[in-house]
């Protein structure tokens, strides 16, 4: 299982927007990039929704988790099951979440 382990206070920026998964408009995924300051790694995930989060929930709560875990001085965890292609996120003091998704690089 590899896995994403910093400060939130090592975060120099992040990214989490749609991206259509076809040409037809209708099958969207969400792209997660977390921006480290140490070394401007970046590691960039894929989320997709499921019957657990749906796209529209992932949206609206990871940013928010993200920023608290700035402000609080947090950690930022994200593990990968590829196996089964899940993700499990533990951002801050929230609870982890088991989400479909991988990672798609890690790049400096």
């Amino acid at each position: 299982m590899k896995q994403l382990k910093t400060q939130a206070s090592n975060v120099q920026d992040y990214r989490l927007g749609r991206q259509p998964i076809d040409n037809s408009g209708k099958y969207f995924k969400l792209v997660l990039e977390i921006i480290l300051k140490n070394d401007s790694e970046v590691y960039s995930y894929n989320l997709f929704g499921d019957t657990r989060f749906t796209l529209e929930y992932l949206e609206s709560n990871i940013s928010g988790q993200i920023n608290d875990a700035i402000d609080d001085f947090g950690k930022i965890e994200i593990s990968e099951y590829t196996e089964r292609r899940y993700l499990f996120l533990k951002i801050g003091s929230s609870d982890q979440m088991q989400v479909t998704g991988e990672r798609i690089g890690r790049k400096k």
